[in-house]
């Protein structure tokens, strides 16, 4: 046995190495998910809540408390036309198990910007900072491609895009509903920092 290894050594190490970075990456992980502490806090993220001219809601964090806003559709132009009705939808990704509840969003039959309240979203505490007071961050559109590791051993990273929480190495995952796409336009809200 010895013999062939010297006499083979080049294969050897071929074999050998790409191993042990495989069990030093594994242990590495493990490592991080024993020491660093679970996450505390729940967090708010909207989706389709990009910048536009016609959006449904719109969504801020004054004195520590979520801001609904809804604006009414937009009259026509010149031309007879209004922009694209952008309805964009709120979430509270749960802690730490990182499950998802989508808050319903109503449109009112008024026709003047109004504030709306929710119970249980509106009057708590939200923190809209980065990271959370726990030490996690928020991380949009996150892939599993962040190292040479899961580069050689995982399968295409297009196949695992989601957002994620991050801190000193540890990631925990989540996705929503309804595909990957919708992690593109995602936006951190706040931190619920006080249940309800």
């Amino acid at each position: 046995m010895k013999k062939f290894i010297k006499e083979n050594i080049s294969i050897v190490l071929a074999i050998a190495l790409p191993l042990i970075l495989v069990a030093i990456f594994m242990a590495s992980s493990l490592f991080s998910k024993v020491t660093v502490a679970d996450p505390v806090h729940d967090f708010l993220i909207a989706t389709d809540a990009n910048n536009s001219e016609n959006i449904a809601f719109t969504f801020n964090v004054v004195n520590d408390r979520l801001v609904i806003t809804y604006n009414p559709p937009q009259k026509k132009n010149e031309q007879g036309y209004v922009a694209e009705r952008l309805i964009p939808k709120l979430w509270r990704v749960n802690v730490p198990e990182m499950s998802l509840e989508e808050i319903g969003l109503a449109e009112p039959t008024n026709t003047k910007t109004t504030n709306i309240t929710i119970e249980g979203i509106t009057d708590i505490t939200v923190r809209n900072i980065d990271p959370a007071p726990d030490g996690y961050t928020f991380l949009n559109d996150y892939y599993r491609s962040g190292n040479l590791m899961t580069e050689l051993f995982a399968s295409s990273r297009y196949d695992e895009s989601s957002m994620a929480i991050s801190k000193q190495n540890r990631i925990l995952k989540f996705k929503l509903p309804g595909g990957n796409f919708r992690s593109y336009n995602a936006s951190l809200i706040g931190w619920v920092t006080e249940k309800p």
